[in-house]
């Protein structure tokens, strides 16, 4: 019997931990998706909405630009960067924060009373930004590259840029920013159970090592 190589089995298994988690965001990732196309609709196309919306995206990110940067691009290194993101990605962690799915209180506070027309300005901007090219240390990266082919690979995509718009695109990202969020999901289930399930059993240098391979990505 012909044995799948370990790497394509154990692709496979963190494929269908995480399709339950996206199957449950299809009722989410529906309704940002009308909520953008609304506003493209409003316009008569993305290119015409990011045009006529530019000065209300200024205006609507003054407090953002203080963490994530004017132009998508954290200065702070454990804060993560918005340039590039999937504008779906970014409404979802904005009704997530909003609703308390997601623990962090100023982002509670600023997404609780924010307009969904809003939110989708502020997603559609940052989406059309270039992505940050953050320094990353190289050997850290190097011993990443199959850590990540093994767990990520299935869901970010060999390129970082996720493998659908209900996932991140983590390439680019800021590398301690990562690895603070996969340190929180190895450490606790309930910060998403499938990502705890693909981070459990690595240890300290390994979650280091994929932050920093995933973040060189381009």
């Amino acid at each position: 019997m012909y044995k799948f190589p370990r790497t394509l089995a154990m692709g496979a298994v963190m494929l269908a931990l995480f399709q339950g988690a996206a199957q449950a965001a299809d009722t989410r990732l529906e309704a940002v998706h009308q909520e953008l196309q609304a506003l493209y609709d409003e316009f008569g196309g993305v290119d015409e909405a990011l045009e006529a919306t530019h000065h209300d995206f200024e205006l609507r990110t003054v407090l953002c630009s203080y963490c994530h940067g004017s132009n998508g691009h954290s200065r702070n290194r454990e804060v993560p960067s918005l340039a590039g993101q999937h504008a779906e990605y970014i409404l979802l962690q904005l009704m997530d924060f909003a609703s308390g799915e997601r623990k962090l209180k100023v982002m509670h506070d600023l997404a609780e009373g924010m307009e969904p027309r809003d939110g989708a300005i502020i997603a559609l901007h940052f989406s059309h930004m270039p992505p940050d090219q953050p320094e990353v240390d190289p050997v850290l990266a190097q011993s990443g590259a199959e850590i990540y082919v093994q767990h990520c690979v299935a869901c970010h995509g060999v390129d970082g840029r996720g493998s659908g718009l209900a996932y991140a695109r983590i390439s680019g990202q800021q590398p301690d920013y990562l690895y603070k969020r996969l340190a929180a999901f190895n450490a606790a289930p309930e910060e998403g159970e499938a990502m705890h399930a693909m981070t459990r059993k690595l240890n300290s240098l390994e979650l280091k090592a994929l932050a920093h391979y995933a973040a060189n990505l381009k």
